[in-house]
């Protein structure tokens, strides 16, 4: 970890928590649970059974995502169920107004369904209403094995039509999982554009975001390739201009040469300005990366870089400190002290103990860490943030996908946790 930080706080004295469990399944699969949340306090948790993603389609039901009240948890607002055993829906969710009507609807992505053709892990998003839970349209991916539905942003209306847009990622697309990402309109559905990773295997759309990254008050595109062989080894970062998608930015890359294993520069991103200066910052996840990345025998810990979004310098690096903790693996902003501005919050799923580790945005210094008291859960493979009490500073989300062997957390879970005093 950064040296200057402040000394973390194991479970800070105080904070109390929120668990929901996930439900047992057979065969008994793990699970995973998601959460994030919107304006008006509800919270999302959401369901699969099978591996981690993307991969084989071994699922032993079709997913489940279920949208419960923040100020209630115990009321389930909507649950929404996959069609096919293997079709991972519920793995990516994201919320937006899509609809315009001001209340934000929900997408779930399900990026192993198969199409009619028959083709598997083609892939599908599904966009429901946040008022009536009903179907409002369906995007899908072009053709096996695209993974369509790998990444979901929707968090921005890019247009200017009072519609939110839609940024939907496909990792595996062929040529040789090249992959890509599309733009498409939220009022219609219709495709507005599509970026291609560069070369064979870059996974281009592992992790997708808007984000005003240039200051000119129109959100822009970042784009994550979570993998490479071959010019950017380990992975990229684009970042887009929002008014003209063909018009780059930034571009971000590991800066490492051949190192295995190879650091998965560019799986998680997110876009916030961390400083309030009008410019988004971009904040990369190498959740694989050895923090000396000249040196081989180095371990690979995980990292996170944090950009400035006003000239594409590096602000600072946080680092892991377990050899395979997977610090990185999952990646949220919110502003958890309270002083107005979004820090940020990292999961690291195999760490020493499994942890999700809240920053400073202006500094990088942490202040706060969440840890797994229990057997090994892998606790941080997702993480979230959102103001469920109301007390005006966000929540932490940390979400554990496997959960507990031989316990009421075998199907996963996720803990909402209170604040802890600001530092």
């Amino acid at each position: 970890m950064n040296a200057d930080r402040a000394r973390p706080r194991s479970r800070p004295s105080g904070s109390n928590e929120q668990i929901f469990y996930g439900k047992q399944d057979e065969p008994r699969a793990p699970k995973e649970h998601q959460i994030s949340y919107e304006a008006k306090k509800q919270c999302i948790a959401q369901a699969f059974a099978g591996q981690s993603p993307p991969g084989p389609s071994t699922c032993a039901s079709p997913g489940i995502v279920t949208v419960m009240d923040g100020a209630n948890p115990a009321l389930a607002l909507f649950t929404f169920r996959g069609e096919q055993t293997g079709d991972y829906f519920g793995d990516t969710v994201t919320t937006g107004d899509v609809t315009g009507d001001g209340v934000p609807d929900v997408l779930v992505g399900a990026y192993g369904w198969t199409n009619k053709a028959g083709q598997a892990n083609t892939g599908k998003v599904a966009v429901y209403d946040g008022v009536t839970g009903k179907l409002v349209y369906t995007l899908e991916g072009e053709k096996s094995p695209d993974n369509f539905g790998s990444c979901l942003d929707a968090s921005a209306d890019i247009n200017g039509d009072g519609h939110n847009d839609i940024l939907v990622g496909a990792c595996f697309a062929d040529p040789v999982t090249t992959g890509y990402v599309k733009l498409f309109d939220g009022a219609t559905g219709r495709e507005l554009y599509k970026w291609t990773g560069a070369e064979t295997w870059d996974e281009m759309g592992r992790a997708c975001a808007f984000g005003d990254v240039n200051g000119d008050g129109r959100a822009d595109i970042v784009l994550g390739a979570g993998s490479s062989v071959k010019t950017d080894w380990g992975g990229y970062v684009w970042a887009y201009d929002g008014k003209d998608f063909t018009r780059r930015l930034y571009a971000f890359t590991s800066g490492a040469s051949q190192t295995k294993p190879e650091p998965n520069f560019g799986h998680r991103l997110a876009v916030a300005d961390l400083d309030g200066d009008g410019y988004a910052e971009i904040i990369v996840g190498a959740y694989r990366g050895k923090i000396v990345r000249s040196q081989r025998d180095q371990p690979a810990t995980g990292y996170v870089r944090v950009f400035n979004g006003k000239d594409g310098t590096l602000r600072y690096q946080l680092n892991g400190t377990t050899d395979g903790g997977q610090f990185g693996i999952a990646i949220a902003t919110g502003d958890v002290d309270g002083d107005g501005l979004p820090d940020v919050i990292v999961g690291e799923r195999w760490g020493s103990p499994e942890a999700v580790h809240v920053y400073k945005g202006t500094t990088g210094a942490e202040f706060c860490v969440y840890t797994n008291p229990g057997p090994a859960a892998w606790f941080g493979q997702t993480v979230g943030a959102g103001d469920v009490d109301g007390d005006g500073r966000a929540n932490v989300a940390a979400g554990a996908y496997q959960g507990a062997a031989n316990s009421a957390s075998h199907g996963g879970y996720v803990t909402v946790f209170t604040n802890a005093p600001a530092p």
